[in-house]
């Protein structure tokens, strides 16, 4: 697994306090960092979310990456969650945990993002459409952005459709090069809510599930797979479902999960490693030399039956017929040789236009800029929030004016970028548009060269097809060659179930059908 990106809507019913604690619980974690926002802000969020009456109170994301990321690309992810949800940035919490995952390749960083579902200022509620899809989307766009190996989503075509849509054409490309060729992802082994209740009995759900698969991965039979299980505390069990197999606690007798999933296999899969030993089924018996010999024998009676009888000798021509059959045969060879030609022309190569490479590297600088610009607000935005505010004693040791000053210059500061963010924003936007236009055009002129060969092709076939019927109605009456190409061209079409005008057989590129 590569990038997860998960939503979670916290009900107004079910209160806040116990995402609270998790998120500031150091028992789990090695570390915990805040960095946007505090507990508090949570909890302004849980109440305004019940002042409206809302059914729901805080949107809580979990970012985990496979690989590692650093703190200033978690801002470009935030970005583009915050784009697709449509809220402010500057209204989300976000805390930082370190905590040992269950792959050993994985790393130990993941975020947790907060916002509340009612924004204090509009009373609008955070989008919620089409969420899952919005997730991987955003995980597929960072994956390429980061140059990190793609994860294959359950919503893979849907994804690619919404890159193209968004203008991200290279990450839909490079996502459709990859993914589409591979297997469709299995359901997940468990979710969210199941972790957080598997956690509350005691079951380290993660651990489990990479116990169960590394023992799936090595197992060969049924009996090495229940060895394996048991060893780690668990049995293997039939579900009350038809075909499926469970894993449950041997201690306690609690389920763990289904056994396909927990393991990222299809079922078919599994039900073939839980069948019965294959060793107890009956032995075919070999065939004898009898029957061995019967069989080559009705093998040689069929084939007698695929033998085609030759035509029978024809008549010596006489030698003034020879010449006209010499010239058509030396036109037959010429049209042969053209269309043979023809049927060779390869399909040209799509390759990007001076335009699109010229547009794809200013993209490439404008996304760099934007880059740095939204980092050094981010930068300034948390000085700002961590700048020692004026208090009552500055004033009467002189602190006053200082602190004040710093707070205008982070401020004037914290303008200035936002207003450069948003003059990149429109220049990335720009510019996004005009390479949409510039390939659009380029595949446009592809598709049209690709036509043109395709057509050549087709024309060059049937020429071929006309000439073999040709030579073999000649062979067959041999006074048909003083009729000459034209007609021979026309009736051959005719018991071809076509119909060419004998103009057509100059260019067969430029042939026209009436």
């Amino acid at each position: 697994m590569q990038m997860i990106i998960k939503g979670l809507r916290i009900r107004s019913k079910s209160g806040i306090n116990r995402l609270i604690r998790h998120l500031r619980n150091g028992d789990d974690n090695e570390s915990i960092a805040f960095l946007r926002g505090t507990a508090s802000d949570i909890q302004d969020m849980h109440s305004d979310a019940l002042a409206k009456g809302a059914a729901y109170s805080v949107r809580h994301w979990i970012v985990a990456p496979h690989t590692t990321i650093d703190r200033p690309q978690m801002r470009q992810v935030l970005d583009m969650i915050a784009k697709e949800f449509e809220f402010d940035v500057d209204r989300a919490v976000v805390v930082e945990h370190r905590k040992r995952r269950s792959t050993q390749d994985a790393t130990d960083l993941h975020w947790h993002v907060l916002v509340g579902e009612v924004d204090p200022v509009t009373s609008c509620v955070l989008k919620s459409s089409f969420d899952r899809v919005v997730h991987e989307l955003v995980a597929r766009a960072s994956e390429y952005a980061f140059g990190h190996p793609f994860l294959a989503g359950k919503h893979t075509h849907t994804v690619i459709k919404g890159l193209r849509k968004r203008g991200m054409t290279c990450a839909a490309d490079a996502l459709e090069r990859t993914l589409l060729l591979m297997p469709p992802i299995q359901a997940e082994a468990f979710t969210h809510a199941q972790h957080q209740e598997k956690k509350r009995l005691g079951l380290d759900l993660p651990a489990l599930r990479q116990i169960v698969r590394d023992a799936v991965s090595d197992a060969t039979s049924r009996a090495g797979l229940v060895e394996a299980l048991s060893a780690a505390g668990l049995e293997v069990k039939p579900g009350d479902k038809p075909g499926t197999w469970i894993v449950v606690n041997t201690a306690d007798g609690i389920l763990v999960g289904a056994l396909h999933r927990l393991a990222s296999r299809r079922k078919s899969e599994v039900n073939m490693l839980m069948e019965p030993d294959v060793s107890t089924l009956p032995v075919q018996k070999p065939p004898t030399s009898k029957d061995h010999s019967i069989s080559q024998e009705l093998k040689e009676s069929r084939a007698l039956n695929f033998i085609v009888p030759l035509h029978p000798a024809q008549p010596e021509r006489p030698a003034s017929a020879r010449s006209s059959f010499a010239q058509i045969a030396e036109e037959l060879t010429v049209m042969e040789n053209k269309a043979s030609n023809d049927l060779l022309t390869s399909f040209p190569v799509f390759k990007p236009t001076p335009a699109v490479k010229r547009i794809k590297e200013e993209l490439r600088d404008a996304n760099g800029k934007l880059k740095a610009t939204r980092d050094r607000r981010w930068d300034i935005h948390e000085q700002l929030s961590k700048a020692p505010r004026v208090q009552w004693w500055c004033y009467a040791i002189g602190l006053a004016a200082r602190r004040r000053r710093r707070i205008q210059d982070l401020e004037r500061a914290l303008v200035v970028a936002e207003k450069e963010k948003q003059r990149l924003q429109i220049s990335v936007s720009g510019r996004e548009s005009a390479l949409n236009r510039e390939e659009t055009r380029a595949k446009e002129l592809h598709a049209e060269q690709v036509r043109v060969v395709s057509r050549r092709h087709n024309s060059a076939r049937e020429i071929l097809e006309r000439i073999d019927r040709i030579r073999t109605m000649i062979s067959e009456d041999p006074a048909l060659a003083d009729k000459g190409v034209a007609h021979l061209m026309s009736v051959a079409e005719m018991k071809l179930g076509r119909w060419t005008s004998p103009e057509q057989f100059t260019d067969p590129v430029s042939a026209k059908r009436p």
